[in-house]
């Protein structure tokens, strides 16, 4: 995890505690996968999902919106925590919303993107925006279509603009990544496809 994507994590899961939520991590490795329970809400087992920039990205094993399968949307997880940032801000959100809800919005998302773009590569990255920046209104708006499951705002310790002076030595490397992405999904490219030079 980049320092900009654990700042995102970290302070959305400050926000469940502000609320009387409590929550703890179950295993280990590049699945952040969470307990929560409190606050009058049954218990749930979320995968945590850092969207520092207002775009949530997904991988899937194939570039089809019926048959893919999304990582990480394994059965044990009925949840999705959303740790959602923005460009202009250092504020967090989050949203804690049922992940079946998640699953059918990227598969209907990625279904009207692929019909309105003529892209011969194959793409398996798919992006939900929690602001207007996507290219199509099925992948925009989600701070709107999910303001019920909004839990709460918070500020981490770190800015996560993309400032990478503000993150750290790996800042660096996170800013680049996080650019590859939102090129990548833009395009219909898988972000390993996306070439960045930078020329000091």
């Amino acid at each position: 995890m980049s320092p900009q994507t654990d700042a995102t994590r970290n302070a959305a899961l400050s926000i469940l505690e502000a609320h009387g939520m409590s929550w703890v991590r179950v295993g280990r490795g590049q699945r952040f996968v969470v307990h929560i329970e409190g606050a009058g809400r049954k218990k749930v087992r979320a995968l945590v999902k850092a969207a520092s920039l207002g775009s949530a990205m997904v991988r899937t094993d194939r570039d089809d919106a019926d048959s893919a399968k999304l990582l990480g949307f394994e059965a044990d997880v009925d949840h999705v925590l959303f740790a959602v940032g923005s460009r202009d801000s250092t504020e967090i959100v989050a949203y804690l919303v049922p992940i079946k809800e998640v699953e059918a919005a990227y598969r209907s998302g990625h279904r009207v993107w692929r019909s309105t773009h003529a892209v011969r590569n194959e793409n398996t990255t798919w992006v939900l925006w929690f602001n207007d920046s996507g290219t199509t209104p099925e992948c925009n708006g989600f701070d709107r279509k999910w303001a019920q499951y909004r839990v709460g705002t918070s500020s981490p310790t770190a800015h996560v603009s993309g400032d990478p002076s503000a993150v750290g030595h790996g800042g660096n490397n996170s800013a680049i990544e996080d650019a590859k992405g939102l090129i990548a999904a833009r395009l219909g490219v898988s972000p390993d496809q996306v070439k960045i030079v930078i020329e000091y």
